[in-house]
This record gives structure tokens, sequence and C-alpha cells, in this order.
């Protein structure tokens, strides 16, 4: 099925297919296929080739926010009424603009200052989950509005960590 996808703010275009439980996707001229195996509400095993790696997500009112890699992808569906990220009167909604946990853990260091500007895939913090150190990092250029913790307070799945303002 061919659809319409935001990931970082960048329109892609891909076709999907599922068979014999693996997800063939179709970007441009290039297909890759994964076998997705769900280990929790917010974590799954995704093998691409002979590799496996761990890959949590969390669900926003409009869109999903993959932690894979030490990379934070926000990926959602583009909407015919709504054919840009943004709300119709050009601002980002609320959920859109917030930095959740992709993991329970501890805050190990937060590398970023209420205020400052950021550019994306700049480092937010660093979350220690499961004995290893998780980089979060900006899905696209903002501002930092608020940050929520500091270091070393401990966080849950999904909790919002800080809230980005994209405005230009």
């Amino acid at each position: 099925m061919k659809e319409n996808w935001i990931i970082n703010s960048q329109p892609i275009v891909a076709t999907t297919e599922h068979k014999s439980g693996n997800v063939h996707i179709t970007l441009d001229a290039t297909t890759i296929s994964l076998s997705i195996a769900p280990v929790s509400e917010h974590m799954a095993l995704i093998t691409h080739r002979d590799t496996t790696m761990p890959v949590y997500y969390a669900r926003t009112r409009e869109s999903f926010l993959v932690f894979v890699n030490g990379k934070v992808l926000e990926i959602q569906r583009q909407r015919e009424e709504h054919p840009s990220v943004t709300s119709e009167s050009g601002a980002a909604s609320p959920a859109d603009n917030t930095i959740e946990a992709p993991m329970p853990g501890k805050i190990l260091k937060i590398l970023v200052t209420e205020g400052q500007q950021v550019k994306a895939d700049e480092r937010l913090f660093i979350l220690e989950a499961m004995k290893m150190e998780n980089e979060v990092v900006a899905p696209r250029d903002g501002t930092v509005k608020k940050i929520f913790f500091k270091e070393n307070d401990l966080v849950s799945l999904g909790q919002v960590i800080m809230e980005l303002d994209y405005s230009e």
C-alpha cells in the first residue's frame, strides 16, 4: 500500500507490503525487509538482514516517537486534509512539541538549557536504561522551551522530559 508519511518533518512516500511475517518497505527504488517481533507494549525487536536491534516506541496524539540507534524519529501519517505537520493556524500542536522518554530510565545528563536553540539531531539529554547510555536528539530545529526534569531523576516511558518550540 502506498502511503504518505512525515518523518522528522520530512515528507516521504513509502510502499509497504506485509507477507511471510515480514514487512517490506519501498522508498524510491530501494526495498528493505524487516521482521518485527513485539516484546512489550513499547518495545519490539526488529531484524534486518542478520542484524537484530531493540526499538522503543511511544504514541503521542498524532504521531509515533521511535527510539532506535540513539536517535528519536517522529513518524506520522500525512493526512489529506493536513498536508503538513502544523495545524491550520501554522503552529505545531502541543503534543508535537514534546520530547518524551523513549524508555524508563535515569536522566544522566541534560545537554541543553531552556531558551537554547537546537538543530535537528542535536543531543538533548542522555538517558541511562538497562545499563546503557542512550542519547536523545532533537527531531528538528527549534528552541528549548521548558525542561521538566533534572539530572539523576528517574523517568517512566512516555514522560515528557522537555518541550521544544519549532516556530521560526
